[in-house]
Protein backbone atom coordinates (compact mmCIF):
# COMPACT_ATOMS: atom_id res chain seq x y z
CA UNK A 1 0.00 0.00 0.00
CA UNK A 2 1.00 3.42 -0.70
CA UNK A 3 -0.14 7.11 0.32
CA UNK A 4 0.84 10.00 -1.48
CA UNK A 5 1.00 13.39 -0.47
CA UNK A 6 1.91 16.70 -1.44
CA UNK A 7 4.67 18.79 0.75
CA UNK A 8 1.58 21.34 1.78
CA UNK A 9 0.00 18.29 4.55
CA UNK A 10 0.66 18.35 8.42
CA UNK A 11 -0.38 15.25 9.88
CA UNK A 12 -2.73 15.65 13.36
CA UNK A 13 -2.64 12.15 13.73
CA UNK A 14 -1.66 8.71 11.80
CA UNK A 15 -3.43 8.53 8.85
CA UNK A 16 -3.28 4.62 8.44
CA UNK A 17 -4.89 3.62 11.20
CA UNK A 18 -7.92 5.02 9.50
CA UNK A 19 -7.12 3.58 5.76
CA UNK A 20 -5.93 -0.11 7.58
CA UNK A 21 -9.66 0.28 9.80
CA UNK A 22 -11.48 -2.89 8.23
CA UNK A 23 -14.76 -0.71 9.34
CA UNK A 24 -14.28 2.22 7.60
CA UNK A 25 -15.89 3.87 4.95
CA UNK A 26 -12.73 3.24 2.23
CA UNK A 27 -11.72 -0.18 3.58
CA UNK A 28 -13.68 -1.52 0.41
CA UNK A 29 -12.35 0.59 -1.87
CA UNK A 30 -8.84 0.23 -4.13
CA UNK A 31 -7.48 4.22 -4.29
CA UNK A 32 -9.07 7.04 -1.95
CA UNK A 33 -8.63 10.47 -3.15
CA UNK A 34 -9.15 13.86 -1.29
CA UNK A 35 -11.33 15.82 -3.49
CA UNK A 36 -9.32 18.75 -5.59
CA UNK A 37 -11.65 21.44 -5.07
CA UNK A 38 -12.34 21.86 -8.10
CA UNK A 39 -15.42 20.58 -10.10
CA UNK A 40 -14.24 21.74 -13.75
CA UNK A 41 -14.59 19.69 -16.40
CA UNK A 42 -11.15 19.10 -16.89
CA UNK A 43 -11.26 16.74 -14.12
CA UNK A 44 -14.74 15.23 -14.14
CA UNK A 45 -16.50 12.90 -13.44
CA UNK A 46 -13.96 12.11 -10.17
CA UNK A 47 -12.08 15.94 -9.07
CA UNK A 48 -9.59 14.15 -7.15
CA UNK A 49 -6.64 15.68 -5.91
CA UNK A 50 -3.23 13.89 -6.96
CA UNK A 51 -1.97 15.24 -4.34
CA UNK A 52 -3.30 12.98 -1.74
CA UNK A 53 -4.55 9.76 -2.62
CA UNK A 54 -3.86 6.18 -0.60
CA UNK A 55 -3.61 3.09 -3.30
CA UNK A 56 -4.18 -0.63 -2.07
CA UNK A 57 -1.43 -2.77 -3.14
CA UNK A 58 -3.79 -4.94 -5.75
CA UNK A 59 -3.39 -6.04 -9.35
CA UNK A 60 -5.94 -3.14 -10.25
CA UNK A 61 -4.06 -0.64 -8.74
CA UNK A 62 -0.51 -2.01 -10.61
CA UNK A 63 -2.19 -1.60 -13.64
CA UNK A 64 -3.74 1.67 -12.84
CA UNK A 65 -0.16 3.33 -12.32
CA UNK A 66 1.76 1.24 -14.70
CA UNK A 67 -1.02 2.78 -17.16
CA UNK A 68 -0.01 6.13 -15.65
CA UNK A 69 3.48 5.56 -16.55
CA UNK A 70 2.86 4.67 -20.32
CA UNK A 71 0.92 7.90 -20.75
CA UNK A 72 4.02 10.14 -19.62
CA UNK A 73 3.69 11.68 -22.97
CA UNK A 74 0.14 12.88 -22.59
CA UNK A 75 1.46 14.38 -19.28
CA UNK A 76 4.07 16.23 -20.48
CA UNK A 77 1.46 17.32 -23.59
CA UNK A 78 -1.31 18.24 -21.32
CA UNK A 79 1.11 19.13 -18.59
CA UNK A 80 -0.62 17.62 -15.79
CA UNK A 81 -0.16 14.56 -14.07
CA UNK A 82 -3.63 14.88 -12.24
CA UNK A 83 -5.88 15.42 -15.42
CA UNK A 84 -4.04 12.13 -16.88
CA UNK A 85 -4.69 10.15 -13.81
CA UNK A 86 -8.14 11.39 -13.20
CA UNK A 87 -8.94 10.32 -16.93
CA UNK A 88 -7.32 6.44 -16.07
CA UNK A 89 -9.37 6.50 -12.73
CA UNK A 90 -12.50 6.64 -15.14
CA UNK A 91 -11.50 4.35 -17.67
CA UNK A 92 -10.07 1.98 -15.31
CA UNK A 93 -13.50 1.71 -12.60
CA UNK A 94 -15.41 1.24 -16.31
CA UNK A 95 -13.13 -1.35 -17.98
CA UNK A 96 -11.25 -3.33 -14.82
CA UNK A 97 -13.22 -2.75 -11.93
CA UNK A 98 -11.17 -0.39 -10.14
CA UNK A 99 -12.77 1.17 -6.83
CA UNK A 100 -12.38 4.38 -6.32
CA UNK A 101 -12.94 6.74 -3.82
CA UNK A 102 -13.30 10.48 -3.15
CA UNK A 103 -14.13 11.76 0.06
CA UNK A 104 -16.00 14.55 0.22
CA UNK A 105 -14.35 17.98 -0.01
CA UNK A 106 -15.80 19.07 3.43
CA UNK A 107 -15.18 16.03 5.22
CA UNK A 108 -14.26 16.14 8.91
CA UNK A 109 -11.40 13.89 9.09
CA UNK A 110 -9.30 15.57 5.70
CA UNK A 111 -10.29 18.52 5.81
CA UNK A 112 -9.00 20.91 2.62
CA UNK A 113 -7.40 24.61 3.87
CA UNK A 114 -8.86 23.99 7.67
CA UNK A 115 -6.70 25.17 10.20
CA UNK A 116 -9.29 24.32 13.48
CA UNK A 117 -8.62 21.35 14.96
CA UNK A 118 -11.58 18.75 15.64
CA UNK A 119 -11.50 15.43 17.25
CA UNK A 120 -11.51 13.43 14.10
CA UNK A 121 -9.16 15.65 11.97
CA UNK A 122 -5.75 13.82 10.42
CA UNK A 123 -4.21 16.77 8.58
CA UNK A 124 -4.50 20.62 7.98
CA UNK A 125 -3.34 21.60 4.74
CA UNK A 126 -1.33 24.83 4.64
CA UNK A 127 0.60 27.57 2.37
CA UNK A 128 4.51 26.81 2.54
CA UNK A 129 5.25 29.55 4.44
CA UNK A 130 2.48 28.00 7.09
CA UNK A 131 4.27 24.93 6.55
CA UNK A 132 7.74 26.11 7.12
CA UNK A 133 6.48 27.93 10.53
CA UNK A 134 5.20 24.44 11.70
CA UNK A 135 8.67 22.73 10.82
CA UNK A 136 10.49 25.75 13.24
CA UNK A 137 7.63 25.12 16.12
CA UNK A 138 8.64 21.81 15.91
CA UNK A 139 12.21 22.21 15.55
CA UNK A 140 12.32 24.26 18.92
CA UNK A 141 10.53 21.57 20.67
CA UNK A 142 7.10 22.96 21.00
CA UNK A 143 4.25 20.16 20.32
CA UNK A 144 0.70 20.73 19.15
CA UNK A 145 -1.99 19.96 21.18
CA UNK A 146 -3.48 16.15 19.96
CA UNK A 147 -7.26 16.35 19.33
CA UNK A 148 -9.15 14.58 21.90
CA UNK A 149 -11.19 11.46 21.17
CA UNK A 150 -15.07 12.22 21.59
Amino acid sequence: DILFQDVDIVWLRDPMEFFHNESSKVSNFDVTFQHDGSNSVRYAPYSANSGFYYARANKRTQYLFTSLLYHSDLIINWDSHQQVLVQLLAEHSSLFGLNVKVLDRDTEMFPGRKLTPHPSVFIILCSIPTLLYFVRLLLRGISFPQPQET
